[in-house]
C-alpha cells in the first residue's frame, strides 16, 4: 500500500471566476471604497437578490430591505430617534428579526432583548441600557419614560 503526501492528495485551488460573486466584484473594482455603514452594506447587494430568508416562508430581497430600512429610519426619526439613541427589540429569533435588527441599526443603537425575560429582566436591562424606545413583538414602537409599562 503506497501512501501519498498530503499535499498531494489536496485539490488545486478554484480559479478567480469560481469564488463567490462578492468576492469577484470586490477584486474588479478595488476602486470601491468599503462599506462603513449598516446601510452601505445593503448597497452591496443585488435588488433582487434574497438578503433574508426563513424555511418556507418569501424571502426579502435586498431591495425590499433597502426599503424598509429607509421607512423604518424615517419612522424613527419623526418620533426623534436618531443615531445617538438606543432603543430595545424584544422579538422571538427569525426573519423579522433579523430585519428590525438591521434597520434600527441603520439609525440608530439597537440593543436586541430575549422574549423570554420576565418583568424585573427587562426593567433592567432598559434601565442599563438608557434605551429611549421599545420596539415590542406587538410591532409597535413606543417610547419609554422609565421602566416597561405592563
Amino acid at each position: 500500500m503506497g501512501t501519498q503526501s498530503s499535499s498531494a492528495r489536496r485539490a488545486p485551488p478554484l480559479p478567480l471566476e469560481w469564488c463567490c460573486r462578492a468576492t469577484r466584484l470586490r477584486k474588479q473594482s478595488d476602486t470601491m471604497p468599503e462599506p462603513t455603514t449598516v446601510r452601505a452594506v445593503l448597497e452591496t447587494g443585488l435588488a433582487g437578490a434574497n438578503a433574508i430568508g426563513a424555511p418556507g416562508r418569501p424571502s426579502l430581497t435586498y431591495g425590499g430591505l433597502r426599503e424598509h430600512v429607509d421607512r423604518t429610519v424615517a419612522t424613527l426619526n419623526a418620533m426623534g430617534i436618531g443615531r445617538g439613541e438606543r432603543l430595545a427589540i424584544v422579538l422571538p429569533n427569525g426573519p423579522e428579526m433579523a430585519s428590525a435588527f438591521v434597520s434600527i441599526a441603520s439609525g440608530a443603537t439597537t440593543a436586541p432583548l430575549n422574549p423570554g425575560y420576565k418583568r424585573k429582566e427587562y426593567d433592567f436591562y432598559i434601565e442599563d441600557l438608557g434605551a429611549k424606545a421599545l420596539d415590542e413583538f406587538q410591532q409597535n414602537t413606543r417610547m419609554l419614560g422609565g421602566a416597561v409599562a405592563q
